[in-house]
């Protein structure tokens, strides 16, 4: 059995103006190419038919293309399996919403 990261890209339809996207990673345990594309079958088919209901009306994701496939031979603890890099001119404000000290002191607490 073979383990791969795979990238999905898929479109958030609702009654927004701006255009959203959802760029999905996910693991997948296969022994070969066509076992990942039938988990990529199946991941498409849930995400597609499973729309929610928010306040704005209905929420539902399209797919749009699988981006990327990654075999992953072996992790070691603290390899880094995903990178965002994020460019603003509003250092303080960015580091504000993600509240980093926060997120460090409930990791924290989960591990107690």
């Amino acid at each position: 059995m073979n383990t791969y990261i795979v990238k999905m890209l898929f479109s958030i339809e609702n009654n927004s103006r701006s255009k959203q996207f959802d760029m999905q990673y996910r693991w997948v345990m296969a022994n070969n190419a066509d076992e990942v594309r039938t988990e990529c079958d199946r991941v498409i088919k849930n995400e597609s038919s499973n729309p929610l209901i928010k306040n704005e009306g209905e929420v539902s994701w399209k797919f749009i293309a699988i981006r990327d496939v990654f075999r992953v031979d072996h992790l070691n603890s603290g390899d880094e399996i995903f990178s965002e890099i994020t460019e603003t001119e509003f250092a303080e404000e960015f580091l504000k919403n993600h509240r980093i000290h926060d997120k460090m002191d409930r990791l924290h607490t989960i591990l107690k």
